[in-house]
């Protein structure tokens, strides 16, 4: 197992050593399901989600589409360009 840490070697040291990378390798590999088929680490199981969030359609669309589509919309009413302008009108 590889693991990435937050701060320097000598703030491990300052920190429990030894002891305290062995609790976390402890608890890293206990809450590591590794006999499940599809078992994935956190980070790429959270990556995945939010791929699939992406990817989904409804009703013949996708997220990307709809914003696209909406995008397009207020631009064409130009309600961008009034939101924007709102306040500064001349009195």
């Amino acid at each position: 197992m590889y693991v990435e840490t937050l701060g320097s070697a000598a703030a491990w040291v300052d920190r429990g050593g030894a002891e305290a990378l062995d609790a976390l390798a402890g608890d890293l590999l206990a809450l590591t399901y590794f006999d499940a088929r599809h078992a994935l680490p956190l980070p790429l199981w959270y990556a995945q989600s939010g791929v699939e969030i992406v990817k989904r359609k409804e009703r013949g669309r996708g997220i990307l589409e709809f914003y696209k589509a909406e995008a397009l919309r207020a631009m064409r009413e130009e309600q961008v360009d009034q939101a924007w302008l709102a306040g500064w009108e001349e009195e």
